[in-house]
């Protein structure tokens, strides 16, 4: 080396260290970069798929601007919920440690795009993306028209674009003035097409708490305040020795009613008629306006009082708010309650006051679904104006769910009603052929719906829509569904009531139903089968004695009528094995009339939401998803087969007051415990007869009746299922269709019930690899589409007020729920059964709740009683709990029964009370959960 060469080298070597500690700088700047972008990407990806499924809808329609700023006030309305959006994307991306310096949510409505006054996009230098016939404007920006088209699609897919920048830190770019750099990261979101099915309760009990002051809603809230009549007394044995057709003891005010129709009867009692058979001096009709809103109207005549013979049976208590406004009229005519309600003088109504004879309507299914009693040109009801209360509550609240659902982009609805039967609501009715050219041409509509409000086209009524909204107006009230409505000329919506007592006897004739002119002023009272009152029964008429029915019996209970129908004597039937020959006892207890009674088949509303969706649902690209409201407990099932099969095999019900149409003789047969007609009206099981009379072996205090069925045992709903909702009977050995299990297979016709039978199709719809469903059959189309579910427990109140008080929580939840805390056993009598009914509908409705949010049963309590039926089974050697489930206590011991405290959300399922917000804040929180899933 050269003299002076080795300084020459230390330069070098100085200035390739400053280049390679530059070099180290840059790539650890780029290296921190890269990781602050990777976090950042994977932040917005959430943020995308949080602000999609949080999504509102905002009809995109015609370009208004009523505040004349020239932006589209519909497109306003959207930016306006997509800044609600663009808070919880933020959220989302500060979960991820970051601090966004901008946040930008964008949907086809809401872009950050210029707009014409009428609407039109424009790109940055004021140039429209499209030309006036849509197509693309060549002379515009073509990566703004393709930015605007990602949102934009032609089928209206439903995409939210999520645009974050951070300003992420330098170490060496710092000293070279660059102390940050700006990273934005972009992603888009699909919010899924849904196929929803919203399952609603139109049970009786939904109108349990209409009042008058509902009906001033429509400005009918006239009151009608019945005469009472008692007659005890009355020697129930017919003796007819003149025949003439009347007892000879004496002509009563029951022979009249019975004799005449409801439109003589009422003008009969007006104050014009004053019949002294109908009313006393003390006890007459009247009608009287509002206490706190006066000037309403009357009700129509219909929906005033009305004569049910079930009264002399079941007597009525008189509501305390109807009794406080009774009693303020009655003091203002110097007139007394105990004196109308013909007390004794010196009695005291220690248990309430009652109607007997005569009932109010106000509380009538078809009165306060629909108040006007207006019909269209084709004689259809409309429930527009329905009162009944607390449906119209839950009605409401799902019409605002609708708004959340993107109808223009794909989402589709169908609804179930579910009472007596499970009704899947077609809204325009089957199609079918009105020219007769052999071809359906009206009512070509799937019954899931495909628009949130009705329209036609003009010239194509093939093209026409019934909508979401005017069918959930229009159609569905209180006991709408096919038990009780009828839609005779088959165009969806109803036009009479069901008069066939609730049977399926497979005969289409005039007797199957009736119209308001039937009931009230063309029948008589005796010739109406199903009386149009709250609380009718389908057999109240057949099981009465005279002189409350048209049907006379001997002492011995022996139908004496030459002419009736011989089924009249066999629908009456206990088990040979009940002792009690009471004729009261066997006609309440029966299972004719207890199962024929029944309502809230939750059952079958599981099973025609999932037949819905297994024939008309989407399969590729749809989210299945159903939403069932309801308020209590099953209480009744589908009709079931003995033997198994399909519906041929399920046994014809009794008709007692025509000759069987399919076996053109009597059944169930006389005596028979279970008669051949068990089933025909669902389930009921009667249990088995008592082991040993002497001892009481269930500790319920009472020792003949171990082993018997609710429907032997119980004096309050729910009479086809046992009180406790711990219990689980099977009737197949592997899981199967339930409405096709064969009821003789392992004696499940001795105790399988109607929440047993509810509990099947929940696992039939809602759980994978169930053993031995295999991968297809009626409502289950395959393992991976299965729908999530929701659930709603309306109104479950387990009457707190009695039990708030109680310090302790043990104690103040076994208060709530109706049982004995010492001894786990339901208490006897009206308050606690209904509280213990309470707890059996809403633990049921967690149980629905806990197979649709994941497809597997999570509580450790149920996998244990499921066993081997599932796949996760914890009976073997090596149980696979996994977490606890969402319903159970967190502390709770694997396998044992430890549910959360009565009236708690957990899950998929949600309590919401009557008279609140809660149930819209409910259907919004569902509607926030439904799937998204990211697009790019």
């Amino acid at each position: 080396m050269k003299r002076g060469q080795s300084g020459q080298a230390l330069f070098i070597l100085a200035i390739g260290f400053i280049a390679l500690v530059g070099f180290v700088g840059i790539v650890t700047d780029v290296s921190v970069l890269f990781i602050r972008y990777s976090t950042l990407g994977r932040a917005v990806d959430a943020a995308a798929v949080s602000a999609a499924s949080q999504m509102r809808r905002i009809e995109d329609t015609t370009f208004t601007d009523a505040n004349s700023d020239g932006i589209d006030d519909i497109a306003e309305d959207e930016a306006g919920s997509v800044a609600n959006l663009n808070l919880a994307a933020r959220s989302f991306i500060e979960l991820y440690g970051l601090d966004p310096s901008n946040v930008i949510v964008e949907t086809c409505r809401a872009q950050q795009v210029g707009r014409d006054a009428n609407g039109n996009p424009l790109d940055e230098n004021n140039v429209p993306l499209f030309n006036l016939d849509g197509t693309i404007n060549t002379s515009a920006n073509q990566t703004q028209v393709a930015k605007y088209q990602e949102l934009c699609t032609e089928d209206e897919l439903k995409l939210v674009r999520v645009t974050a920048q951070i300003d992420a830190p330098t170490m060496f770019l710092y000293l070279l003035g660059y102390p940050t750099v700006t990273l934005t990261a972009s992603a888009m979101s699909q919010t899924a097409v849904l196929d929803v099915v919203l399952i609603l309760d139109v049970s009786e009990s939904m109108l349990n708490e209409t009042t008058y002051a509902d009906w001033e809603n429509v400005g009918q809230g006239m009151r009608y305040l019945p005469p009472v009549l008692w007659e005890e007394d009355y020697d129930p044995i017919f003796t007819d020795a003149d025949s003439d057709g009347i007892d000879d003891a004496h002509y009563t005010s029951w022979d009249y009613i019975l004799t005449h129709t409801q439109a003589e009867i009422n003008a009969a009692v007006t104050p014009a008629g004053q019949d002294p058979l109908l009313e006393t001096l003390t006890s007459q009709f009247a009608a009287f306006d509002s206490p706190t809103s006066p000037g309403q109207l009357p009700a129509r005549a219909e929906c005033q009082i009305r004569a049910w013979p079930r009264t002399q049976n079941n007597y009525p208590r008189v509501p305390d708010w109807l009794l406080a406004e009774y009693n303020t009229y009655l003091t203002s005519q110097s007139l007394s309650l105990d004196a109308h309600f013909d007390l004794a003088p010196g009695d005291v109504a220690t248990s309430g006051y009652f109607f007997s004879q005569f009932v109010p309507m106000y509380n009538f299914y078809g009165c306060c679904n629909d108040p006007d009693g207006l019909v269209d040109t084709d004689g259809n009801f409309s429930f527009g104006d329905l009162v009944c209360q607390p449906f119209r509550e839950a009605r409401d609240a799902a019409e605002g769910f609708l708004t959340r659902l993107d109808f223009k982009r794909g989402d589709r609805v169908a609804f179930v009603t579910f009472d007596r039967f499970a009704t899947l609501i077609d809204p325009d009715g089957p199609a079918r052929d009105t020219n007769a050219d052999g071809n359906a041409d009206v009512s070509l509509q799937d019954p899931f719906i495909e628009t949130e409000t009705s329209f036609t086209v003009a010239g194509h009524p093939e093209q026409n829509r019934v909508g979401a909204v005017e069918t959930l107006r229009n159609v569905i009230g209180v006991r709408a569904e096919t038990g009780s409505y009828v839609d005779t000329n088959n165009d969806g919506q109803w036009d009479a009531f069901r008069d066939d007592e609730g049977v399926r006897d497979d005969v289409s004739d005039r007797e199957d139903w009736a119209n308001w002119a039937d009931l009230h002023s063309v029948r008589t009272i005796g010739e109406i089968q199903d009386q149009p009152v709250r609380g009718a029964c389908p057999f109240d008429m057949v099981s009465l004695r005279s002189p409350f029915s048209p049907y006379k019996y001997d002492a011995d209970g022996n139908l004496l009528d030459a002419n009736a129908p011989p089924p009249l004597n066999g629908v009456i039937t206990v088990p040979v094995w009940v002792a009690n020959t009471d004729y009261n006892f066997r006609r309440e207890r029966s299972y004719e009339n207890r199962a024929s009674c029944g309502g809230t088949n939750i059952g079958g509303a599981l099973g025609t939401a999932a037949n819905a969706l297994y024939f008309n649902g989407r399969r590729e690209g749809a989210v299945w998803i159903m939403v069932l409201l309801s308020d209590g407990a099953a209480g009744v099932s589908d009709p079931m087969s003995r033997v198994g099969g399909n519906a041929a095999n399920i046994p014809d019900p009794p008709q007692p007051f025509r000759t069987n149409a399919l076996t053109g003789g009597s059944d169930p047969l006389a005596a028979s415990a279970p008669a051949y007609g068990y089933a025909s009206f669902g389930l009921c099981p009667y249990g088995a007869a008592d082991p040993d009379d002497a001892v009481d072996s269930d500790g319920d205090g009472i020792t003949t009746n171990d082993g018997w069925g609710e429907v032997l045992r119980g004096v309050y709903f729910p009479y086809c299922g046992d009180r406790y909702p711990q219990t689980r009977h099977f009737c197949a050995t592997t899981p199967t269709w339930p409405n096709q299990q064969g009821l003789d297979e392992n004696s499940c016709i001795t105790y399988y019930d109607v929440d047993d039978y509810a509990r099947d199709w929940a696992d039939w719809v809602g759980l994978a690899d169930l053993t031995g469903a295999g991968s297809t059959g009626t409502g289950r189309v395959s393992e991976q589409l299965l729908p999530t579910i929701f659930t709603i427990g309306f109104g479950l109140n387990f009457d707190n007020g009695a039990c708030s008080g109680i310090g302790n929580v043990a104690e103040r939840e076994a208060c709530q729920r109706g049982i004995t805390l010492a001894t786990g056993l339901v208490a006897t009598g009206e308050t606690t059964e209904t509280r213990a009914s309470d707890y059996l509908g809403e633990e049921l409705l967690r149980y629905i709740g806990d197979v649709g949010d994941n497809f597997r049963m999570d509580n450790d309590y149920w996998q244990s009683v499921l066993g081997n039926r599932i796949p996760n089974t914890v009976t073997g050697p090596s149980p696979d709990w996994g977490g606890r489930g969402p319903c159970e206590t967190e502390s709770g011991v694997q396998g044992v029964w430890s549910p959360l405290a009565p009236q708690t959300s957990c899950g998929n399922y949600f309590s919401a009370q009557t008279g609140s917000d809660e149930l819209t804040a409910v259907f919004n929180e569902i509607a926030a959960r439904m799937f998204t899933r990211l697009s790019r």
